[in-house]
């Protein structure tokens, strides 16, 4: 069964070619691919930040890639972290994850909360993910009473009864302040979480 289960990897510039090759063969396997940005606050406006009083904050117009991940396969087994700024790592231009969405279907590319990825692919990456499918909008479409929660930890925990990694408890448990400062291996279970979890919640979503 070794095949059927989840497989994550770095994507670097050692392994570039072979990963790309196999996820250009396999990418449009399964139901969905999950897709998922790890980004860094280029700006951290303080102003921004003491207006939060504490809350979970993400300034979208100063977040920049620091890598991407893709979950496919024809069981959901394969989940790709492509690094482009992380520390230590023989990181990607960032226009290989511009690669990797190209050979997506459209119809396939799942992704959680799709305001977010799509403004950032636009605005650092300059190309426009088409439609892609949102688990947070299909999860209000069947649970009327979404408002309880509908976040991917929430829905993670709820729906799979699997409880992720923060961003916050990632960075502490490297001692780090930001995504940027920590590695491609420090990352990658983190980075490859988000896209295998949203593939998985499209799946269930769509059965409903």
């Amino acid at each position: 069964l070794q095949e059927l289960c989840c497989d994550m990897a770095l994507v670097d510039q050692e392994n570039l070619q072979e990963m790309k090759e196999f996820f250009m063969a396999h990418c449009n396997d399964g139901p969905f691919i999950g897709f998922d940005f790890e980004t860094t606050d280029q700006l951290n406006h303080p102003d921004f930040l003491e207006a939060t009083t504490g809350d979970v904050y993400v300034d979208i117009l100063s977040s920049k890639v620091t890598g991407a991940s893709f979950n496919f396969g024809d069981n959901l087994q394969y989940t790709l972290y492509l690094s482009v700024d992380h520390a230590d790592t023989l990181n990607l231009d960032k226009s290989e994850v511009v690669e990797f969405l190209r050979a997506c279907d459209p119809k396939k590319l799942a992704v959680q909360n799709a305001a977010f990825e799509v403004a950032v692919s636009k605005l650092d990456l300059e190309y426009h993910i088409e439609s892609p499918v949102d688990t947070q909008i299909l999860h209000c479409h069947i649970d009327e009473d979404c408002l309880q929660g509908h976040g991917l930890k929430y829905l993670s925990r709820h729906y799979l009864d699997y409880s992720q990694d923060t961003y916050k408890e990632t960075l502490e448990r490297a001692g780090v302040g930001n995504m940027s400062e920590l590695s491609g291996v420090q990352v990658l279970k983190y980075g490859c979480d988000d896209a295998l979890v949203t593939s998985h919640l499209a799946t269930i979503f769509r059965l409903e």
